[in-house]
């Protein structure tokens, strides 16, 4: 039955049957899957690829082809159409072809029911205009029906020196991607960036309870691969530490969750260098290459949690507890995938008011091995005092513990090893340490996503102030900027979806035209709406 997914699909079927909802195998190349009806929105596909990726266990050799037949069912009296033509092909003894993905050639009759079909589909595509509410237009329809006036996208450029950019009028319109041109509700146009995530697995770190000593090392990783969750997946966050002189800097914060009468101790880790790196010299389902060991400098200071996020923190937050190992309070959370941390971190972003993350890799092991040298941990490579500092296998009893009852590593954090191994926010590249950055590494790039250019003139050479009227969703967002061979990136506020402008920041332009560029990059992003940019000159 395909092995797990196989048999989930085959047991579905008869679940959504019991109900009365009609239901179909929708299998795919090495996944089982399924497919249901919807009253609103048609058959939509359960446990695998979109409509595409699979067939049908029925007369169609392509599960789209099945779709297209459905779609077409909805006429009623243009259906009789494809159904007379098939018939009429029976009666001619045609090979009967029901998809444009079947492997025989249609006779006459057997092309004419598929051509009549898919003239049905398309003519269910021409959506019929919205017709006002009691009389009234929405918003959205005056947006749309609003004519855009033909400077909607010049660069305006003020009598005081102040040069507004519309956000629509980029000048490589035909080679960017994922930027969309839209109607504003407030007149003229704007860009709408679609969201994007990182793709690839995730690494964790520090072991667990099930393991033994090798495998809860400082330089240990372990691949989220099978299910992304298991009973012994936890994680630990990080926040940044701030500019300023860390000498001033307090050792300890806590963190209030606004609310509760929960709380999150973190740990100030200052900046510094130390190696990096393991034994593992190969990969597997779950396991990561872990050389070669080299040099790492952390140029920033940040927070670390004390502890693992425990079963009562996630619970204060999220408002369940999906643990699976200890069931108790001050035990670490367990079974975390990818998307439930940074779910977490971006909650508690939004209660405290704190910028809170996953830490990156190089953060996770730096503090692990406080500071240390290149040994399996902190204090050696005798495994015999481990036990002193982690709960693993020789010492668990086959499950988590309260987090804290072992020893602190001298940066004073604690569980580093065992308990429950810790997701970080680096996605997993097999050659990735052999050609990663010198100086604050967070991993294998996920590329740029929405680029586009403007091109500016202005009068004097010199520094100018950069903003952005935007509208966005979450915390942690950013848009890159560039221009004559320099970077910086606008942090962007979240705005609670009114227009706001950004904090500024200062770019270095030449008299006359300047081509600027923005991307974005360092997922997970959210969607963003931009207006317009507005450039000042520097005081």
């Amino acid at each position: 039955n395909g092995g797990i997914c196989g048999r989930r699909a085959f047991i579905g079927r008869f679940i959504l049957r019991a109900f009365g909802i009609p239901t179909t195998a929708r299998p795919s190349r090495g996944h089982g899957a399924l497919c249901h009806w919807t009253l609103n929105h048609g058959w939509k596909v359960n446990l695998g690829g979109n409509w595409g990726a699979g067939w049908t266990k029925t007369l169609y050799r392509k599960d789209v082809d099945f779709l297209d037949t459905t779609k077409a069912r909805k006429d009623k009296e243009g259906y009789w159409k494809v159904k007379r033509a098939q018939w009429i092909g029976d009666v001619l003894d045609e090979t009967r072809v029901y998809g444009a993905h079947d492997k025989a050639k249609p006779g006459f009759w057997y092309g004419l029911s598929l051509k009549t079909q898919q003239a049905i589909i398309g003519a269910q595509r021409k959506v019929p205009a919205v017709e006002p509410i009691n009389g009234k237009s929405t918003m959205a329809q005056r947006a749309l029906q609003s004519p855009v006036q033909p400077g909607a996208k010049k660069v305006c450029y003020k009598d005081d020196g102040e040069i507004v950019i519309p956000a629509a009028g980029y000048a490589n319109p035909g080679r960017t991607k994922d930027v969309h041109v839209m109607t504003s509700f407030r007149g003229g146009l704007q860009i709408y960036l679609p969201p994007f995530k990182a793709q690839g697995k995730t690494i964790m770190r520090g072991g667990t309870w099930k393991q033994d000593a090798d495998g809860c090392s400082s330089g240990a990783r372990l691949l989220s691969g099978g299910y992304g969750k298991y009973h012994d997946w936890g994680f630990r966050v990080a926040l940044a530490g701030g500019g300023g002189d860390s000498t001033c800097r307090s050792k300890e914060m806590t963190l209030e969750l606004p609310d509760t009468d929960q709380c999150i101790e973190l740990v100030y880790i200052n900046p510094g260098e130390f190696v990096m790196g393991g034994e593992n010299t190969s990969d597997g389902r779950f396991s990561c290459v872990e050389v070669p060991k080299h040099k790492v400098q952390i140029t920033t200071g940040y927070y670390l949690g004390k502890y693992p996020v425990t079963q009562a923190q996630y619970k204060a937050i999220m408002g369940t507890n999906p643990s699976k190992s200890t069931k108790a309070p001050d035990c670490p959370v367990d079974n975390i995938g990818e998307n439930d941390a940074l779910e977490f971190c971006n909650k508690v972003t939004e209660v405290a008011g704190r910028d809170v993350r996953l830490p990156t890799e190089a953060e996770w092991e730096y503090a692990c091995r406080a500071g240390g040298g290149d040994t399996k941990w902190f204090f050696g490579d005798d495994p015999a005092d481990l036990g002193e500092y982690a709960w693993i296998k020789d010492n668990s009893g086959g499950k988590s513990h309260p987090v804290g009852q072992k020893k602190p590593n001298p940066f004073g954090i604690y569980d580093m090893y065992g308990n429950v191994c810790e997701r970080i926010s680096d996605k997993y590249a097999k050659d990735y340490y052999a050609k990663s950055p010198a100086t604050n590494p967070t991993g294998p790039s996920a590329g740029i996503k929405s680029s586009f250019v403007y091109k500016v003139k202005v009068p004097n050479s010199g520094r100018y102030s950069l903003t952005a009227r935007i509208v966005t969703v979450n915390f942690n967002q950013r848009l890159n900027v560039a221009v004559n061979g320099c970077e910086i990136a606008m942090k962007l506020p979240f705005t609670c979806g009114d227009w706001k402008e950004c904090e500024p920041v200062e770019l270095v332009l030449k008299q006359g035209e300047n081509m600027i560029k923005f991307w974005r990059d360092q997922p997970p992003q959210y969607g963003l709406v931009v207006k317009d940019f507005t450039l000042k000159r520097a005081n």
